[in-house]
């Protein structure tokens, strides 16, 4: 309400202050006044931002070393984010060769059709299911262009989905989507190894410890996410402090222990040796390279394999 009738009041003060101008021209007293009224503008309704470069004030450990370890992950995850963005201006060998140059962590990218048939992929095979079903749901919570991502759970672990929709009109003409291993992530970021990483609804990797004893898994996440950014979470055994940022539309959680004693897990470090495995392997592409699987029609053609699904 201040605010309001500050507005209000200073709006007024400047339609007196030209109207004043109009009439007797400038002079030294409506450039005081018109100093003083910027005085106020900036005061309380446009603060400007201020930087400090010399902040001494005291961060705690646990927070320091989650800063340190997710940063390294959360990175990664905004660069693919951009760069997928981006696919909808055109997707070729080009594109592909670089992108998984860049990301040498991605298990593997595609492109379907608005239906959901795959007009193209590298690797034409994985050892996980090609299970991107999920991307053709709109989040009402979101422009329908944006990017969209999900989690799946699976018995050879968890994959994630991201996919930028390319729309025609009001017709959905292609999704070009790319897939990952949180693992093959780790592998060349192993810093952050010690985080525990999940979505409200699946963990993406347990970190050093044995998860069934920690407050992870019986955390609703869906809740947490909705009402704070970051927090803690405890049990009988200790806490863990955690915190969330978005990966196109799905909230990535990294959690890092806080105080207690859990067991912890080496063999979970172990894992990321033959993490690599779930990483798109080595390819030399060349127009027949990326084609479409051999037990679907051929709809790809040539460099531009994803057809007229992204000609505007």
């Amino acid at each position: 309400m201040f605010i309001t009738k500050f507005k209000a009041v200073y709006v007024c003060a400047l339609a007196l202050c030209l109207a004043s101008a109009a009439c007797s021209g400038p002079n030294q007293e409506l450039r005081d006044f018109w100093k003083g009224t910027k005085g106020y503008y900036y005061e309380y309704l446009n603060t400007p931002v201020m930087l400090t470069l010399q902040d001494t004030s005291e961060h705690s450990d646990y927070t320091l070393r989650l800063g340190a370890a997710m940063s390294a992950v959360d990175e990664e995850l905004r660069q693919l984010c951009r760069v997928m963005d981006d696919s909808d201006r055109g997707v070729d060998n080009e594109w592909v060769m670089s992108t998984l140059r860049r990301f040498p962590w991605l298990a593997g990218l595609a492109v379907l059709d608005g239906d959901g048939f795959v007009l193209a992929r590298v690797p034409q095979y994985s050892l996980k299911d090609f299970q991107p079903d999920q991307l053709f749901e709109e989040d009402p919570k979101q422009r329908r262009t944006n990017l969209r991502a999900f989690a799946l759970d699976g018995a050879l672990g968890p994959e994630i989905y991201i996919g930028k929709p390319v729309y025609i009109a009001d017709e959905l003409r292609a999704m070009i989507v790319a897939h990952f291993d949180m693992r093959a992530l780790l592998d060349h970021r192993r810093e952050a190894a010690a985080m525990v990483i999940a979505t409200p609804e699946v963990i993406l990797w347990q970190g050093i410890y044995d998860l069934s004893e920690t407050p992870i898994p019986m955390t609703d996440w869906k809740a947490k996410v909705k009402s704070e950014v970051f927090g803690a979470v405890s049990n009988e055994r200790g806490r863990f402090y955690w915190c969330f940022t978005y990966f196109a539309n799905l909230p990535i959680i990294y959690a890092i222990e806080e105080s207690g004693d859990f067991t912890r897990s080496p063999e979970q470090i172990e894992l990321l040796d033959s993490a690599g495995a779930f990483a798109a392997p080595n390819i030399n592409l060349t127009p027949s390279a990326v084609t479409a699987p051999p037990d679907q029609p051929d709809q790809a053609d040539g460099d531009d394999y994803a057809g007229e699904a992204l000609e505007e």
